[in-house]
Parts: C-alpha cells; structure tokens; sequence
C-alpha cells in the first residue's frame, strides 16, 4: 500500500495509469489471502517462537487482545480500492489512453456506448466531437496501436485531470518555504510568480542564468545606475 500511495502522488501520474496501479494492487492483496506477504510471515514466526529480534514476547501483553481476521480484513481492503475504480465514463477515459494489450472489452467500429461517453467528454473539455468521433473509431479500427491525431486532444485533456490531491499539497508546503518569516512581505504577484517556478519550472541543473545576469548587467539595474536613487555621502559628518 505504500509503494501504491506513493505512486498515486507523482506528478506525473495519469488515470489509466493509476486504474492500473490499483487493479494490480488488488490483485496482490487477494493473493495475500493464500499466501502471507513477506513482513506477515516474519510476525507469525516471531510470535510462534516468542521472539522478535533477540527481544522476547511477553505473552501477558497481548491478553485480551482481539485477534484481526485476516480473510476479512484483506477483504476489505480489496473492496475499498474496487470502489476507487473507474465507473463506466471512466472506463471510457481509461479506454482512449491505454495500449490494446490492457483493454478490458472487445468492441468493434463504431462502438457507440463509448461514443456516447466520448461525447459526453468533449463537452465537458469544449472539445470538437465531429473529428475526435472520427479519430476514435480510427484508434479502435487500428486495435490501439496507434492514437490518431484527431484523437489526441481529448487524450492529452484526460492525461491532464488530477488523481490525487498531491499537487495541492505540494503547493502548500512549497509556499510555505517560499514565503517565509522573514520574507512575509512578499507581494502576490512575485509570489505567484516564484511558485511558479518551483512547481512548473525546470530542475535547477537544467537552468542557465547567464542570460538572465547578462540582461541585468546591460540595462544597468545596478548601483552605479544613474536612475537609481542617489544616497549622500555621510562618511565625512560629524554627530
């Protein structure tokens, strides 16, 4: 579960991508049922033999403990994450932005559940859906191998919808570090703009600021400018 939290969090995850991640997810928890995983076996083990690293178990701590059942406890983890799966407009999501090889159903051009769907889809983007219909029935007729061009800004707008709240979490705490204490006087349009490029901009490596110094360096945003405000020499005074 914390591999499949910590993938759900990624910036760049995608729904089908993340309909994937869960249906294998369930998928190892059913078979967790028959077969214990790796960290189960090694508490079984340790509370049969009353040890657990060198450490001894005393068997007094756990009286009147209510033992989990297992069966029913991986039970309803699989059921919560099934009820996180995609509905049918989102099977339809999850169509037009997998491979072939991961369609759930076979269907034939024109496959007008889906077109109803797609439709449905366009509008909610204000998308064309005359050349889109014509590129999703393309993309079936081709068995997904390859997605139309016609086709693609609708994918590139699914690809774009958010998963998780992990985006906005991030913001928050990349704000937090932004405008800091000593820097709270910050205006909202220089602060929008540096979390702007914390979020969107490139890694710092990728960066080159000689450009940017040169540009400041030649229209003299420096001391020495003359349209700067000129500060009298107050060595030579006396108090």
């Amino acid at each position: 579960m914390g591999l499949l939290s910590e993938a759900l969090q990624r910036d760049d995850i995608t729904l089908s991508r993340a309909y994937q991640l869960i249906n294998r997810s369930v998928r190892a928890i059913e078979k967790m049922k028959d077969m214990p995983g790796k960290h189960l076996k090694e508490v079984m083990e340790s509370l049969e033999k009353g040890n657990f690293k060198d450490v001894t178990i005393n068997p007094e701590s756990t009286r009147g403990q209510v033992r989990i059942n297992l069966p029913k406890f991986d039970q309803s983890l699989v059921d919560n994450l099934c009820s996180r799966l995609f509905n049918c407009e989102q099977q339809t999501y999850s169509f037009i932005t997998v491979s072939s090889q991961r369609w759930t159903i076979n269907v034939d051009s024109p496959w007008f559940e889906g077109e109803v769907k797609l439709e449905q889809l366009c509008k909610r983007f204000r998308l064309s859906y005359a050349s889109i219909c014509e590129g999703f029935r393309d993309y079936i007729d081709n068995g997904g191998a390859e997605i139309p061009e016609n086709l693609k800004p609708v994918v590139t707008a699914v690809n774009s919808l958010p998963v998780t709240y992990g985006d906005c979490e991030r913001g928050f705490s990349t704000m937090n570090l932004v405008m800091s204490p000593i820097r709270s006087g910050l205006g909202i349009e220089r602060l929008s703009s540096l979390l702007f490029i914390s979020l969107i901009g490139p890694p710092v490596h990728l960066w080159d600021p000689l450009p940017y110094v040169t540009k400041w360096l030649t229209t003299h945003r420096s001391a020495d400018d003359t349209k700067s405000r000129k500060v009298d020499n107050l060595a030579g005074q006396c108090y």
